[in-house]
């Protein structure tokens, strides 16, 4: 399969752009003459981002957190709050963004799908009540994606449920606790676990001395 690896490349610097410096942020070695466009991409697309750009979206990600959880209390809710997605392993694309806050709801009746409707429609409404954000999107009926602002960034939130495995209730490690994602458009549920997900991939990472991410970023893109 050929690929048109210059705009590949202006693909990359999209995902990469500093909206303080009105620039893309890339490695020196980027600007180095002599590389073609395909070897140029595959190399770029593999460096780890800054964390400092991370810190900004957990900042960002920590006020929207923050506003839910005042706003789901008032409403009788009890809920935890976890982060996943690339940003969790610093294997993400993006400088900005691929990070979600997981609402799980405790105390889930014997209609959990119905529990999460509703918690899904709180939060639409909670959010949708935020004047600072760019959008607010639920069209998936999964997760409810929204465009903050300062920097702008994508942060999905997902409604979601404990699932407790054997190994979880055997150990009490929290890394062997799942959740379920619930697809109210195709009427389907997920049930994973991606706290044990991280560990895996922060394990393989540092036996393979920072490879197995490297080459992650490479495959998402």
């Amino acid at each position: 399969m050929e690929h048109d690896y210059s705009l590949l490349l202006e693909n990359l610097k999209g995902r990469r752009y500093d909206e303080a410096l009105r620039e893309p942020v890339l490695s020196e070695a980027f600007h180095q003459s002599g590389l073609s466009d395909c070897l140029l991409y595959t190399l770029e697309s593999m460096v780890e981002i800054d964390v400092s750009y991370a810190y900004k979206v957990y900042a960002n990600s920590r006020k929207i957190h923050e506003n839910i959880s005042k706003s789901l209390k008032k409403r009788g809710y009890e809920v935890d709050y976890r982060y996943q997605g690339a940003l969790k392993t610093y294997s993400n694309i993006l400088l900005y963004g691929d990070v979600e806050i997981i609402v799980i709801k405790k105390n889930v009746s014997d209609k959990p799908h119905v529990d999460m409707q509703t918690l899904a429609m709180d939060l639409l409404d909670i959010l949708g009540k935020d004047p600072t954000f760019k959008s607010v999107d639920y069209s998936d009926k999964t997760r409810i994606r929204i465009t903050a602002q300062k920097p702008t960034c994508e942060i999905d939130i997902l409604p979601s449920m404990w699932i407790n495995s054997a190994e979880y209730l055997k150990t009490k490690n929290e890394i062997y606790r799942g959740i379920a994602e619930f697809d109210f458009k195709n009427k389907k549920v997920k049930k994973y676990i991606p706290f044990l997900n991280i560990a895996r991939i922060n394990s393989r990472d540092q036996h393979t001395k920072g490879i197995f991410k490297a080459l992650s970023r490479i495959l998402m893109t």
